[in-house]
């Protein structure tokens, strides 16, 4: 048993408490990506009527946007892998750090640490994401003619 028993229920607890948090965070991050994907689009109708105006073509005002939407998608999915790296590193720091104070012996071959690969695919998908909603956003404003665009207020 090597100390483990006496861990065993704060990783349980701690098990218990990722999964919720994976399950608001995960609700929280798509209601996020909408409203974000809408806002992006709404603002920039003025944009696109101004290019459509100009000449410029669909295709490259759907590149254009989506190189800017992915810019701010991916450095926000660095920040927020980064931070959550940081936070569970902390509270499995916690876990052993209180079952140290029980005085209980914590030599077993256990270790908490976040897999930097899950943040990494969990940023990915949020990125995707937000850059599909976006782009079916845009692809809506982009049927429309330019003196519609304009017409609407922000």
């Amino acid at each position: 048993d090597q100390g483990y028993s006496h861990v065993a229920p704060g990783l349980n607890q701690l098990s218990r408490v990722s999964r919720l948090t994976l399950l608001l965070s995960a609700g929280a991050a798509g209601a996020a990506v909408l409203a974000l994907a809408l806002l992006h689009v709404l603002r920039m109708r003025r944009e696109i009527a101004a290019m459509r105006s100009l000449g410029t073509k669909k295709g490259q005002i759907v590149v254009l946007s989506l190189a800017g939407i992915l810019l701010v998608c991916l450095l926000g999915a660095c920040a927020g892998a980064y931070a959550g790296h940081m936070v569970s590193a902390e509270v499995a720091g916690r876990v052993l750090a209180g079952a140290e104070e029980a005085a209980v012996d914590t030599t077993f071959t256990f270790t908490l640490e976040s897999d930097p690969k899950l943040a990494v695919a969990a940023g990915g998908a949020a990125v995707v994401a937000f850059a599909l909603l976006a782009l079916l956003l845009l692809a809506a404003e982009l049927r429309r003619p330019p003196m519609c665009l304009l017409a609407e207020k922000e």
